[in-house]
């Protein structure tokens, strides 16, 4: 939000923090799927592979059809606001909804490291991330506006995502 505040205006951060905010519903889900997972590992590491598939299984339940509704509705859901706001955020809404998808892979990645108190991968792909994702947007902003940071949070995200389906989670759980 202040990289957008300071690349284009109090306008298009205006535009960008709602649909950040509707974005962030979203990927609420996963957050508190593996706030779930980690108090269930918690509790019994040794059923730790199949409570993360269970986590899973659940959390792509429901960000299927609600992310499919907010992609379909988003010029719809931000006319709530104004025109304006859906004029100007829907592509971003629609990305911070599919984005959706590998958040929840990071967060029950991240869920199952905590179990295994194997933090420093975790600190290092939320760096990680978190460098890309200003470095991406810094650079997109002045080219595509407030939807650069979407495309940006979307591509680190999916940078992780990717990783952790490449090996690092199946890896992980075999070392537990």
């Amino acid at each position: 939000s202040i990289v957008v505040a300071n690349r284009l205006g109090n306008e298009s951060n205006a535009y960008f923090a709602v649909a950040w905010a509707m974005g962030s519903v979203l990927i609420s889900v996963p957050i508190a799927v593996s706030m779930s997972l980690f108090a269930e590992g918690s509790h019994d590491e040794a059923c730790l592979g199949r409570s993360v598939g269970q986590s899973l299984k659940m959390t792509f339940l429901i960000l299927t059809p609600s992310v499919t509704l907010v992609v379909l509705l988003a010029h719809e859901i931000l006319l709530v606001f104004r025109p304006e706001y859906a004029e100007n955020a829907a592509t971003l809404l629609r990305l911070f909804a599919v984005s959706a998808f590998p958040v929840a892979v990071n967060y029950l990645y991240f869920g199952t490291m905590r179990v295994q108190r194997r933090m420093r991968m975790v600190v290092l792909l939320v760096a990680l991330a978190g460098a890309a994702t200003l470095a991406l947007s810094y650079l997109l902003l002045s080219r595509m506006g407030i939807t650069g940071a979407g495309v940006a949070w979307l591509v680190s995200q999916s940078c992780v995502a990717l990783w952790v389906i490449g090996g690092g989670f199946k890896r992980r759980l075999t070392r537990s």
